[in-house]
């Protein structure tokens, strides 16, 4: 088969093919709406999408994008990119497409400024981002389930840690597939499991976003390095009960050097796009 690739558009029309590409892939949800990809691609204030597109006989086949973000890493705020939507259409799978738009995609960031790429890998991509991709897993992340309220936030002020301001805190909770929830500082929605409430972030930039005060008594948190969430009474998530057994994974761009191990990175749900 003789594929065509190119840079991934953000036009209305291409956001539309986007959104029927995912949605035919991902059936199990009705979230990627032309309105939801216009919010991911075009909105974010940190920048539009960075990503590769493939075409079999000029139909979209394939896609891969990363977001672009900004973290705090070492007393500066660096630029870099977190891997996001990924779709191959069933007729083309076992092609090599997948490997081959992410590496394109990366190539792409590193030209534009970008330092490093990270995300959320499942069980079943986990292997294909190690050993096909380079990355490495920096750990799996925690999953908690506690009742009652929430105790005071966590301030990672000197960890590896995604840099909100204002209007990306605005952005975030504009999601238009998803409603928020405030409970004291915390930023919550709804999940999967009807009376569990996700956590979005208990960062102090979030404290001040205006939101509806209802939500569910119990709540989950998924993250690295949540110290809040270490103590008191809560439960531990089983697998077969998690959106799926998550890995943060990461990787350098354009030989930049960071280190960036477990202990000293700071993640949570506002992070990535479980919720």
């Amino acid at each position: 088969m003789e594929y065509t690739f190119s840079k991934t558009e953000v036009s209305k029309e291409k956001i539309q093919s986007y959104s029927e590409l995912l949605t035919e892939v991902f059936t199990e949800t009705k979230k990627y709406t032309p309105a939801f990809l216009d919010w991911q691609y075009n909105q974010n204030p940190s920048g539009k999408v960075v990503g590769y597109d493939a075409y079999y006989d000029g139909k979209l086949i394939a896609h891969y994008v990363a977001l672009p973000t900004e973290y705090f890493y070492n007393g500066q705020i660096v630029k870099g990119i977190l891997a996001l939507n990924v779709a191959t259409h069933n007729d083309h799978r076992g092609k090599g497409l997948f490997t081959k738009l992410a590496a394109m995609t990366y190539d792409y960031a590193a030209e534009l400024g970008y330092k490093f790429v990270t995300g959320v890998a499942n069980q079943n991509t986990t292997d294909g981002y190690l050993k096909r991709l380079g990355f490495k897993v920096v750990a799996p992340l925690d999953v908690y389930i506690f009742p009652g309220k929430l105790s005071s936030a966590n301030d990672p002020v000197n960890y590896f840690r995604e840099a909100w301001d204002e209007k990306k805190v605005q952005w975030r909770v504009n999601n238009p597939e998803t409603k928020y929830f405030k409970n004291k500082q915390a930023v919550t929605s709804r999940t999967h499991i009807g009376f569990i409430d996700a956590i979005l972030s208990e960062r102090k930039e979030f404290a001040g976003v205006a939101l509806s005060n209802k939500g569910s008594i119990f709540k989950m948190a998924i993250g690295l390095n949540m110290k809040n969430f270490e103590r008191g009474v809560k439960f531990r998530l089983p697998d077969k009960l998690k959106p799926s057994p998550l890995n943060l994974i990461f990787k350098t761009l354009g030989g930049y050097e960071m280190k960036v191990d477990k202990n000293t990175t700071f993640f949570e749900l506002t992070d990535f796009d479980a919720y």
